[in-house]
């Protein structure tokens, strides 16, 4: 039960602001884009479990599609999601159905954010931050499940760029509602 002030409870419709003013507060010298792509995909996976919480108990969902479009456009930008970038780790042509279950979006989300932070893991271990982020992969093992992952990921309409900016990033169907539509 939330025991919060009235004036402190998150409103409906609020665009998810105080996630980012604390995030903000945590990373002072660098802006929103600047942040590294598992940290917009965790954000965007937060955003859609909380409207889809929301949307279970028959209450209004507290972000909107344009904030979840915007957060999308972020993401999008890491070269990860470009099909053209390395073509060679995607293992055979992409297939795109109009549209994905909420549940398996989640599931692949999840699994594309342990690639992007293993990536990440990768980047702070070369610079000398070394922490560990579950069982050690092989670099073969490890070039495998990105190949994988990275061809989920871009067959599904969610994670194309050429969708970007407005509309439903869910489907190819049109914007029914202000909330994220699932």
């Amino acid at each position: 039960m939330n025991t919060a002030p009235p004036n402190q409870r998150p409103q409906p419709n609020q665009t998810c602001a105080p996630m980012h003013t604390t995030l903000q507060r945590q990373l002072p010298t660098q802006t929103q884009p600047l942040l590294p792509s598992h940290v917009h995909l965790a954000n965007l996976l937060q955003l859609l479990l909380r409207n889809a919480l929301a949307s279970s108990l028959a209450l209004p969902r507290p972000c909107t599609i344009n904030h979840c479009n915007h957060l999308r456009a972020h993401l999008l930008a890491d070269p990860f999601f470009d099909p053209t970038h390395l073509p060679h780790e995607i293992p055979s042509p992409l297939i795109r159905p109009s549209k994905i279950l909420f549940s398996d979006l989640v599931v692949l989300m999840a699994r594309v954010l342990r690639v992007l932070m293993r990536q990440q893991q990768q980047q702070q271990q070369q610079q000398g931050n070394v922490y560990v982020l579950g069982a050690a992969l092989t670099e073969e093992e490890e070039q495998e499940e990105r190949g994988r992952v990275r061809w989920e990921a871009l067959c599904q309409p969610f994670f194309g760029r050429g969708r970007e900016g407005a509309g439903n990033p869910f489907s190819d169907g049109g914007v029914v509602d202000e909330g994220c539509v699932l």
